[in-house]
């Protein structure tokens, strides 16, 4: 099991689905994913969340102070 982590922090990186599907597309059964928003609002997360769920990926969604971070597990 490989644990992944990608910062979309900025602006311009949480509009960019196209960074995560590539961390996906690596992913193997029981690999973790965490994607660190910081503070992008919630619509992103939001979406980022529903394309996800769309994929059925099982996510959970982690909310700290200045830290919001999206968890992903790859079940097959």
């Amino acid at each position: 099991m490989a644990k992944y982590k990608f910062n979309l922090s900025s602006k311009e990186n949480a509009n960019n689905f196209n960074n995560i599907n590539s961390y996906l597309g690596i992913m193997n059964r029981n690999d973790d994913l965490t994607i660190s928003l910081g503070q992008n609002s919630d619509s992103e997360m939001r979406y980022i969340c529903e394309t996800l769920q769309q994929k059925e990926y099982q996510i959970s969604i982690n909310r700290k102070k200045e830290k919001n971070e999206i968890n992903i597990r790859k079940f097959e």
